[in-house]
């Protein structure tokens, strides 16, 4: 089975992640992912157009329409919150998607932004709790928004962050078990937190829906 894994760096957070959960259930996952490239139609761009990263994401999308038939699967993730105007394209892209060859479909939650000044105490001290920014309240708002286009879809999952990050009493669910922080920017998971993320992921009951999706194909 081949799957694909598309987006932004908010997608490329996610390639650890998908390395260990493909290899626990013997899919082909293959990344595109490029900087500010969220999932979409349109040349609609977070980044500056004058980057190189622009071309490399028009390229990506037409690559994506135009071998939608190779894969079994599609894995989209951006920064859902830094889009939330702009979500209707991210829409769109699913319901051609959903249209054009009928592939299942899944959408990663993005993870908690959080202060970096909690995060520089936490990780550099070692003392303190983490703070969510402020910024995390668009990000929460179109979590929810998939969330309620999965349930009135079948074709599509949507993984939300407690399948992904779990609640080790922290009802944010920004540090692991360890006690370490998922993200060390305050808004991408680190390769650590990714791969953290996977095991706990593992063990939920989503994790079984995704093998139900493979098999279907």
């Amino acid at each position: 089975r081949k799957v694909w894994l598309f987006g932004d760096s908010f997608a490329g957070q996610y390639e650890p992640f998908w390395d260990i959960i493909g290899k626990e259930i013997n899919i082909q996952v293959n990344a595109v992912t490029t900087n500010w490239c969220y999932p979409s139609l349109t040349q609609g761009f977070t980044g500056p157009t004058t980057s190189r990263a622009f071309d490399q994401c028009i390229f990506n999308r037409n690559y994506l329409i135009n071998n939608l038939p190779h894969y079994d699967i599609i894995i989209l993730s951006a920064d859902w919150g830094g889009i939330l105007t702009q979500i209707g394209e991210v829409f769109d892209l699913i319901t051609h998607i959903g249209k054009q060859e009928n592939i299942p479909i899944v959408i990663m939650a993005s993870p908690t932004k959080i202060s970096g000044r909690s995060l520089d105490r936490i990780i550099l001290k070692g003392y303190g709790n983490p703070v969510i920014s402020h910024r995390d309240d668009d990000a929460a708002r179109a979590n929810n928004l998939f969330e309620k286009l999965a349930d009135q879809n079948e074709q599509i999952l949507f993984i939300n962050r407690t399948e992904l990050f779990g609640n080790f009493d922290n009802k944010d669910a920004v540090l692991t078990d360890e006690g370490v922080p998922f993200s060390f920017d305050g808004s991408h998971l680190s390769i650590y937190g990714s791969k953290k993320a996977a095991h706990i992921f593992l063990k939920s009951r989503k994790f079984s829906r995704v093998k139900q999706l493979i098999n279907n194909k």
